[in-house]
């Protein structure tokens, strides 16, 4: 507390110790146009009417709507009015975002039309524009993130290209960085390229120029330990050279250390653990003994639990024993080598993040400009886990550094950028922590021919992860570490029977991209006709995208304007989808003991086509109304699916079950009672295994709907703003994906194949022990396992003779395994004494002595030295249309209110709505009500650029969550200063 208060001093006696002063110079057409609203009100009326003069304008209310219409370069890369900007886009300054009392960018959001904006925890957002979000459903967490956005920072593409979506807590500018944010609703990727499907966020920052304020900030600090810091230096050296600084500091609690588990069938609190014994099967009178005596107790409907209590959670799987009989299984909801205090360092905290950046402008003439940024940010939030937890957060931590130029050079303007550093997407579990190097390069050239303008362009771009793979020496403890994984060094021992492969992208993993581009303006007098085109060549898919954009804008007169754009965007791939090769061995967790992620670099990617009409007027010069319709159709929508399930056994442990056989085989030894001792340790064996591949779903998605703008200078006292949006989403081909279930479903199916096929075995009289040249060969050619280990017991010298015919002991070990391959691929049952029913392979003959099993297959894992038994795939599900979407709310928006009651005192106030959603993860479905939540701001200027403010965020502490098993967010009070000098 003492340090929070020493910093606020500071602060003050900083400013304080620098004599304000009165500017009594006449004021520049530069200096006017960055003004706000409030800054233009609080002017005395001479030097009003002098801003009037120095812009040509002709009275003081075409003054405040020239300030109001601000200008915009996203919607068409060239800077120009909004009002008669081509696409359906949004402006909001600095000095907006303070004067309604905004905390960090992500809330600035909540003001623009079109953003449907969600608090999960203290100073944590979802952002979406539209929504699309949590397509498909029934599966993990990650895909309720935003990853149709595009977000850049001064052109620099600032997006998550590991896990996919957007994360604004990586940001390291905050708002003392920003001169405005635009944002272009609708799919831009002809202008952006790949991720700009539905709309694109461009963060201008504040250059230093020759009017910039020496020294700028603000720091406030309140309820939940919430502390928001930042501060500036701008210092020009004439009009060719401007240098600034900028730090920024956050800090934010949560309003709970609990943490939110989330409800599931089948979820116990262990009271006892000591009492349990983990993977264990028990009879149902035991289970129900265990509930009885309070030995464990009920947790299906999860809520908020202290840390120490999630480690004591326990997942029932409920199955049937060999005679039918119902069983029950414990087992952790938290793996041992993951403790939870681990993933939670503070499970308080909401939010942590700082940053500083750097700036450099550099004008030596009219023709040439150059500006250098470059940062450094460290952050970690607690946010939605990305995973496959039991409770509802995850840590997010990261460390990363950017350099960025921009330069304009006689109209060729150059994007040259880089971004790497340390990125870990659920902190202290293994597999998810990155270290990536993103480079962006683009060069665009302007020149005209009479009416029409042409802008062709060329961009390339290279993703670059490697991933870091956990040391398991000292889990759990303070020198658990992480060891950079090199390909070319590091060796993984696939002899251990129980491997943990933690690391999601196992090698290398690289995305580029090189695009050409073209955009025409034509412009006929009131008529502007825009047509851009961009082609990417990805290497994942390896394939040509093109995406376009045509627009049709009409200037009736001054005060209406009329806009048509057509477009199609494509999405990208991200390296979780394309590149994923991770096996996730669940130790002590529920079925499967083991899950193979696997990328698909030839997965579709996802596009959408889309339509707008757009409206612009102003009826008085005080008010704009903007209008727009808007429908979309997408496709392609991925995800992560479970495609096959099997039952597997290591090598090791596969050959001491055949030697334990093999040495009860004889004299005296029923063959029918070692029969059923092979069955029950063959079953007891057995783990079971999943693979989980990303591919496109065959969803079609159409959304439609209706956005209407609203900004009113009532009078130069008060300012309103409103913005609605009424839409529709729907999915035809739609279909409830459940990963777990399906996954349930797969193991199930695999069982009862691998049961029926063990209960059918017999050992008659008479056979003789299998020898190890037999069996080897038998099952690394992925013949059937049990005929071959219980039935093909006579002849085994035929095996040796077969042998020795085809030349096995010359062949290498990969002809080897091209002949066992080719034998498996015959399909054929012969039994020793028919005929061979493949005439084709003359190789394989009766001497064989083999049963070829038709039931399931056997594969083998020559790494892993894993055999697989039995597979069971999805079966092609109903599909529905018309399927309604939820989670996206068909209503949502926006009302805001300045007053200025005299020049030092402004109050300000916004509330946001959010209408009902309903998500479906591969936990269950959770509705979220309607929400509408009031900020409100009181701002005093006792002295000219310092203001003391009160922010109350959520006014009326509404209590509902804003996000599916997110936190429920009261009031949140602070006290602050903005200064400037």
């Amino acid at each position: 507390m003492k340090q929070k208060l020493t910093l606020i001093l500071a602060f003050i006696l900083v400013f304080a110790s620098v004599n304000t002063y009165a500017q009594e110079a006449k004021l520049t057409k530069e200096q006017i146009l960055n003004m706000s609203i409030e800054e233009l009100s609080e002017l005395d009326l001479g030097v009003l009417m002098e801003a009037v003069e120095t812009l040509g304008v002709t009275s003081v209310d075409e003054l405040f709507a020239l300030i109001m219409n601000k200008n915009v370069s996203s919607a068409s890369k060239s800077e120009e009015n909004s009002f008669v900007s081509p696409l359906s886009s949004t402006v909001i300054t600095k000095d907006e975002m303070k004067t309604y009392g905004i905390t960090s960018i992500e809330e600035a959001f909540r003001l623009i039309p079109g953003m449907i904006v969600t608090e999960k925890t203290n100073g944590v957002y979802d952002i979406q524009i539209r929504g699309l979000n949590n397509i498909p459903d029934n599966n993990m967490f990650l895909y309720t993130e935003n990853a149709r956005t595009l977000l850049m920072i001064d052109g620099r593409i600032s997006q998550n290209y590991a896990m996919g979506a957007i994360n604004f807590d990586m940001m390291p500018i905050s708002i003392e960085d920003v001169e405005r944010i635009e944002v272009v609703r609708g799919g831009s990727s002809a202008l952006y390229g790949p991720n700009a499907v539905q709309g694109v966020i461009n963060i201008i920052t504040e250059k230093p120029t020759e009017s910039s304020e020496l020294i700028s900030g603000s720091i406030q600090m309140g309820s939940l330990n919430t502390v928001v810091g930042d501060v500036a230096f701008r210092k020009s050296f004439g009009p060719k050279l401007a240098i600034g600084l900028t730090a920024n500091v956050q800090r934010r609690n949560r309003p709970t250390d609990k943490l939110n588990v989330i409800p599931q069938a089948g979820l116990f609190m262990a009271n006892n653990p000591d009492a349990i014994t983990v993977g264990k099967e028990l009879s149902q009178a035991d289970f129900m003994t265990l509930v009885g005596t309070g030995v464990v107790s009920d947790a299906s409907k999860g809520g908020l639990y202290d840390l120490e209590d999630v480690e004591n959670l326990r997942q029932v799987y409920p199955s049937v024993d060999m005679a039918g009989n119902p069983t029950y299984t414990f087992y952790n909801c938290v793996e041992p080598e993951t403790p939870i205090e681990m993933m939670f360092p503070d499970s308080r905290l909401a939010r942590e993040t700082m940053g500083i950046n750097g700036y450099v402008s550099f004008y030596p003439t009219d023709k040439i400009r150059l500006d250098l940024t470059g940062g450094y940010q460290n952050s970690f939030v607690n946010t939605t886990p990305v995973g496959d937890d039991y409770f509802s957060f995850n840590g997010r931590a990261s460390k990363t550094g950017y350099l960025n130029l921009n330069a304009n050079v006689y109209g060729l303007s150059l994007n040259a950028n880089y971004c790497g550093g340390m990125n870990d997407y659920a902190y202290g579990v293994p597999g998810f922590k990155t270290w990536g190097n993103n480079i962006n390069i683009s060069a665009e050239y302007d020149f005209v021919v009479g009416d029409l303008s042409i802008r062709p362009g060329i961009a390339y771009q290279r993703n670059y992860y490697d991933t870091y793979v956990p040391d398991y020496t000292n889990p759990g403890t303070d020198d658990y570490s992480w060891t950079y994984h090199d390909p070319g060094t590091y060796t993984y021992d696939f002899s251990n029977p129980t491997p943990h492969l933690s690391s999601f992208f196992i090698y290398d993993a690289e995305l580029t991209n090189i695009a050409p581009s073209l955009r025409l303006d034509y412009k006929l007098n009131d008529l502007r006709l825009i047509a851009a085109i961009r082609s990417d060549k990805t290497n994942a898919p390896d394939q040509w995208n093109t995406s376009w954009q045509f627009a049709a804008n009409y200037s009736i007169n001054d005060d209406h304007f009329v806009r048509v754009v057509y477009s199609r965007a494509n999405s990208s791939a991200q390296l979780v989808n394309s590149h994923s090769n991770f096996c996730w061995t669940r130790t002590d967790l529920l079925n499967p003991y083991k899950i193979q992620f696997s990328g698909n670099k030839d997965a579709a990617i996802m596009y959408v086509d889309n339509i707008e009409l757009g409206y612009r007027m102003k009826p008085t010069q005080a008010l704009l109304i903007d209008a727009e319709l808007f429908y979309s159709m997408s496709t392609d929508y991925g995800c992560l699916q479970a495609k096959k399930s099997m039952m597997t056994m290591h090598e090791s442990e596969l050959w001491g079950v055949i030697n334990e056989f093999k040495t009860q085989l004889g004299p005296g030894n029923s063959p029918e009672l070692i029969a059923g001792a092979v069955r029950s340790k063959m079953a007891s064996l057995m783990k079971s295994k999943s693979v989980i591949q990303y591919d496109a779903m065959p969803y079609n998605v159409k959304q439609g709907g209706i956005g209407i703008n609203v900004d009113w200078i009532i009078s130069p006292k008060l300012v309103a703003k409103v913005n609605a949006n009424m839409q529709f989403t729907t999915i035809d081909n739609y279909y409830a994906y459940s990963q777990t279930q399906n996954i349930a479903n797969q193991l199930n199916g695999v069982k009862q194949q691998i049961m029926t096929n063990i209960m059918g075995i017999d050992l008659p009289e008479g056979r003789m022990a299998l020898t190890e040249d037999l069996f080897d060969c038998a099952m690394r050619g992925g013949l059937e396992m049990m005929p071959v280990f219980m039935q093909a017991m006579t002849g085994y010298n035929a095996m040796s003779s077969y042998k020795a015919q085809i030349g096995w002991d010359n062949m290498t070990e990969d002809q080897q395994y091209a002949h066992l391959a080719k034998l498996r691929e015959t399909g054929i049952a012969a039994v020793l004494g028919q005929e061979n029913p493949n005439p084709e392979l003359a190789d394989v003959e009766k001497p064989l002595g083999l049963y070829y099993g038709l039931a399931y297959n056997i594969e083998y894992d020559r790494e892993t030295k894993e055999y697989y038994f039995g597979s069971s795939v999805n079966t092609t599900p109903e599909l529905e249309d018309n399927h309604k979407h939820k989670a996206t709310p068909s209503v949502y928006g926006m009302v805001g209110l300045i007053y200025m009651p005299i020049n030092s005192l402004s109050i300000s106030a916004f509330g946001n709505f959010v209408g009902k959603r309903e998500y479906t993860t591969k936990y269950g479905t959770e509705t979220l009500d309607n929400r509408f939540t009031v900020n409100m701001k009181v701002g005093y200027k006792p002295v000219e650029n310092f203001e003391l403010f009160f922010n109350a965020h959520n006014l009326f502490d509404t209590k509902d969550k804003e996000f599916v098993y997110c936190d429920e967010i009261g009031g949140i009070y602070t006290v602050g200063v903005n200064f400037g000098f």
